[in-house]
């Protein structure tokens, strides 16, 4: 695909085991394989905080990211706050956050995130009308 490249990551700290990455992270993976379906360029990421810092920069050296879009739970709360206010700050990125604990993320979490959107609910088509603006 050659159109506007979104990157979703799944990010967890280093925790022992590391066993999310190797089960990867079904909601992005079809949410990736939705968006390419729709002209974008999606690429879906599960790892620690710092690989996935990695991965984006690689990434947008070899072109310009639309949007990062982060899956975000209960136990990466906080690892999704880090990182959106950080690719945010250095890449300049429309941030968009969802996933089951979006339901529960407020005022305190897209002010300290820096996030420019947070979905609720089945996320392909709110973020197919996001990207398109």
């Amino acid at each position: 695909m050659s159109g506007p490249y979104i990157l979703l990551l799944y990010v967890q700290r280093m925790v022992f085991g590391r066993k999310f990455e190797h089960l990867g992270n079904l909601g992005i993976s079809s949410l990736a394989a939705f968006l390419e379906e729709k002209g974008f360029k999606a690429r879906a990421f599960t790892g620690i905080t710092t690989d996935a810092a990695d991965v984006f920069s690689d990434e947008f050296q070899k072109g310009p990211i639309l949007a990062a879009g982060f899956y975000c739970d209960y136990d990466n709360q906080s690892a999704v706050e880090e990182m959106s206010r950080y690719f945010k700050k250095r890449y300049g990125v429309k941030i968009v956050v969802g996933g089951p604990h979006a339901i529960n993320l407020g005022e305190d979490f897209i002010k300290n995130s820096k996030c420019d959107y947070i979905i609720r609910g089945d996320g392909e088509y709110p973020l197919l009308e996001l990207l398109e603006y």
